[in-house]
């Protein structure tokens, strides 16, 4: 697998990841940019921060009539609006062909399986970029 590494600007989606617990944020990308479907563990930059989580680039079959190609992006432990904003991605590792799942609840397991996944080999990384960069003092308003 070649690595992505990609800029995209968040939208509105049909809002169904928040509803199972796992929210995303859908990502309107270049094309030209995105060479392979699937489920991957990434690390995302948003604001001078990064995130471990977990990509999906695909059609949804579980959801979708498989003719549009989306770009969904779950950042793990993270809480707040990202509509309008700029997110960095980059791929880590890839996961897992992107499938269609017979219900929700297989979904979710196999989410909570990904999200797994996805910590393990993102997070080493991550605590590693964090060790390496100043702490960033926000003010709330």
């Amino acid at each position: 697998m070649n690595k992505l590494n990609f800029t995209g600007h968040v939208v509105s989606g049909k809002q169904l990841g928040r509803t199972i617990g796992f929210p995303t944020a859908n990502l309107v990308v270049n094309r030209t940019q995105i060479d392979t479907h699937g489920v991957f563990a990434v690390t995302v930059h948003h604001a001078g921060n990064q995130y471990a989580g977990v990509m999906n680039i695909g059609v949804r079959p579980s959801f979708e009539d498989g003719t549009h190609t989306t770009v969904e992006v779950h950042i793990l432990d993270f809480a707040g609006d990202l509509y309008g904003d700029t997110l960095t991605v980059e791929t880590i590792a890839f996961l897992r062909p992107e499938q269609a799942f017979e219900n929700l609840e297989a979904l979710v397991a196999q989410l909570k399986e990904d999200v797994r996944q996805a910590r393990k080999l993102v997070e080493p990384n991550y605590m590693y970029a964090r060790m390496m960069t100043p702490p960033v003092t926000l003010a709330l308003a």
